[in-house]
C-alpha cells in the first residue's frame, strides 16, 4: 500500500498506460465508480488479479442466478455480470497503480473474460431450459 493512495493520486495513475481511451458511451456510466473502487482497494492493498478473481466470482454466481426459473433471481444474476463488468475497469487501474501490470495479468485477465462469458452464457442457457 501506497502512502500517498489519495483519490486523485490514484485516479491520474490508474488512467495513465491504457491501451484503449475512455471515449465509449460504457466508459462514460463505469469509469467515475471504478476510478473510486481503485482508490477503494488500493487502500485495501488488493492486486489486480485478486480484483479479476473477485469479478470471476460475481460473473459465475450471477450465471448461477441468471439460470433460475425465478424472475427476482435472473434480475439479482444480470447485477452480478453488471459487477463482473464494473470490476474488469478496476483490475487494470489497481495493477497499474501498484505498478504490477505485466502480460501475465493481462493473460489471467483474458482468461476471467472466458470463464465469464461461458458460465453467462450457459446460465442462460439452462434458465432458458428451466423456462
Amino acid at each position: 500500500m501506497k502512502s500517498k493512495a489519495t483519490y486523485q493520486n490514484v485516479k491520474s495513475v490508474c488512467h495513465q498506460e491504457r491501451f484503449f481511451a475512455f471515449d465509449d458511451w460504457r466508459d462514460k456510466m463505469f469509469v467515475p465508480l471504478a476510478t473510486f473502487l481503485v482508490w477503494v482497494f488500493v487502500r485495501l492493498g488488493w492486486s489486480g488479479n485478486a480484483v479479476s478473481l473477485l469479478s470471476a466470482i460475481f460473473s459465475i454466481t450471477g450465471a448461477v442466478l441468471i439460470s433460475s426459473d425465478k424472475p427476482f433471481m435472473v434480475v439479482i444474476g444480470s447485477f452480478g455480470y453488471m459487477i463482473f463488468y464494473l470490476l474488469d475497469y478496476v483490475d487494470g487501474g489497481v495493477a497499474r497503480y501498484n505498478n504490477k501490470s505485466s502480460i501475465g495479468g493481462q493473460y489471467f485477465d483474458w482468461i476471467i473474460h472466458v470463464v465469464s462469458s461461458v458460465a453467462i452464457a450457459t446460465g442462460l442457457f439452462i434458465g432458458a431450459l428451466n423456462s
